[in-house]
């Protein structure tokens, strides 16, 4: 369970990716995650603003999560938090190349090609 300010906190991100590394042998498909995402994916709805993304980012640090990104529709861009303190917003076609996702290379413009967006 992850912690928040001290209690208990089940956020509901959009997308969330752990690696079989990280998954206790234990863990059965049918229960829920004990373990700590890698990476949690949170696309902004049009009622939800950018700052109150950033601010959960720091939460979401603070708990264990090893990056964060910000999907951002409108805009059409992602804001990839690399720490709490450190992201970068990336547009088009700059890849977007992680040292924690080996082998992963894409750019805005494939995934929201991809999800019809554009």
């Amino acid at each position: 369970m992850l912690k928040r300010r001290g209690k208990d906190w089940v956020p509901l991100p959009d997308v969330t990716y752990i690696s079989y590394e990280r998954l206790p042998k234990s863990w059965k498909r049918n229960e829920a995650c004990p373990a700590i995402p890698e990476l949690v994916i949170e696309i902004i709805s049009p009622d939800q603003t950018l700052k109150e993304f950033e601010d959960k980012a720091k939460d979401y640090f603070a708990a264990g999560v090893s990056r964060v990104w910000i999907v951002d529709p409108d805009a059409i861009n992602i804001k990839v938090f690399f720490s709490a303190d450190s992201s970068q917003v990336y547009t088009d076609t700059t890849p977007i190349v992680d040292a924690l996702l080996p082998g992963l290379e894409l750019t805005v413009r494939q995934i929201f090609e991809e999800a019809e967006l554009i």
